[in-house]
């Protein structure tokens, strides 16, 4: 039998997969969660946005799993790995022999510890329950603040606003989403922000909480000023839950660390997704990605592992998030020591896009424009970059050079 850990779209899409690739053996999920597993990538967008909406989409109907004879149990947690004996002990009391077993525990909010921070009102976001108590929080809220200007902050604060709220974004460093885009993009992020009401403060972060009643009533900032507060979604990133894998043994370092095939140390137990630092062929180096498609795409790879398969995981990341009327994807690894822009406004065919090389090749991109027209440009870089292609400064700056052309060159001469 090959279990699973984990009912996120990593351990869902490999439970498919090993049917796909002709598995006939039993498969079994064990999910954390009560819910039924969801696309949690709408819990920060429209299902903050509108509170008449219901649940998320599901990632698989319980039907359809029963139709593929895949057991998915829910609200079981694994409370140990017994690695001699190729079992798992849940906390139903369960002992769960495998042969072969994929950790996808995937990943929980990073955690403020300041004074005040048991307050009501002061919120995280992560899962489904989480969700509906922010969406309930923000009906009768006014001023919402935002700590952490990542994704999920950036995503909340423009929920929120078309909530009616009044928001404020505290980012304790020089720029939003400083990790993962170019600073001129980030510039670009937050004016559109500021555009639409929110207040971001960047260079400022929270000092303590401060309410009555036993509720948040505002935030104290590091200059010591304080900002009104009736909500406050702290969204500081996440780490990996890793505590599964520690517990019995496993080589962990911010992540479950595991091969490019994503075996861990030991040959019968897995990781991928959230929660998995894997070894990525084309980059040299282990990585941990926190996205929704890779995520997908390892428990894909993962389950042809588990199979016997000879997997090398060389795929490039991609990303997307939409924030009021703006479409925002990136793609690739590093910042690159070059940076060249194509186009010059949102409302433009194509959007604004950021473009990072690194001897003379694509090594990642991100754009934003309203609607989605800078899709079609992201996908075609995403193309350059896993190709490996040559490209030069006045190709990518331009808008008339067709991106896709040049990517279907470079398959052309590579093969791909």
């Amino acid at each position: 039998m090959i279990v699973i850990v984990g009912a996120g779209v990593a351990g869902l899409s490999a439970a498919a997969a090993l049917r796909d690739m002709g598995y006939g053996g039993r498969v079994r999920v064990l999910g954390g969660e009560p819910a039924t597993p969801y696309e949690r990538p709408a819990l920060s967008k429209e299902y903050l946005c509108d509170p008449t909406l219901g649940d998320p989409p599901s990632l698989a109907s319980l039907a359809a799993l029963h139709a593929r004879d895949i057991r998915l149990d829910l609200g079981v947690e694994v409370l140990s790995i017994e690695r001699q004996r190729q079992a798992l002990l849940t906390t139903e009391g369960e002992e769960v022999g495998y042969e072969e077993l994929l950790l996808a525990t995937g990943a929980e909010p990073r955690r403020l510890a300041l004074r005040g921070d048991t307050l009501a009102g002061v919120h995280y976001l992560r899962d489904l329950e989480d969700a509906r108590e922010l969406r309930a929080a923000l009906i009768k809220s006014r001023n919402v603040v935002i700590v952490g200007g990542g994704v999920i902050g950036l995503e909340v604060a423009a929920s929120a606003i078309q909530r009616g709220c009044r928001v404020t974004m505290l980012e304790a460093a020089p720029r939003v989403m400083g990790r993962i885009v170019p600073e001129r993009f980030a510039g670009m992020l937050e004016e559109a922000h500021r555009a639409h009401g929110v207040d971001v403060r960047t260079n400022t972060g929270p000092a303590a909480f401060r309410g009555s009643g036993g509720r948040i009533r505002e935030v104290v900032i590091t200059s010591g000023a304080a900002v009104p507060a009736d909500v406050v979604v702290v969204g500081i990133g996440v780490k990996p839950r890793t505590l599964l894998a520690e517990g019995s043994g496993l080589d962990v370092n911010d992540g479950v660390v595991v091969d490019a095939a994503f075996r861990t140390c030991d040959r019968h137990i897995f990781a991928a997704g959230d929660v998995a630092r894997v070894f990525h062929g084309a980059a040299g180096q282990f990585v941990r990605i926190e996205q929704w498609e890779p995520a997908r795409e390892q428990g894909r790879q993962a389950a042809a592992s588990m199979l016997g398969g000879e997997i090398s995981y060389r795929e490039t990341p991609w990303m997307w998030s939409d924030q009021y009327d703006v479409h925002i994807q990136a793609t690739g690894l590093g910042k690159g020591t070059v940076e060249v822009v194509r186009g010059t406004s949102l409302h433009e065919r194509g959007g604004i896009s950021y473009f990072c090389i690194t001897d003379g090749r694509l090594v990642s991109a991100c754009g934003a424009s309203v609607g989605t027209s800078v899709a079609r440009v992201i996908r075609a870089a995403h193309k350059l970059i896993e190709r490996g292609a040559e490209v030069t400064v006045n190709q990518l700056a331009d808008p008339s050079v067709d991106l896709h052309r040049l990517a279907r060159a470079a398959g052309s001469l590579s093969g791909t």
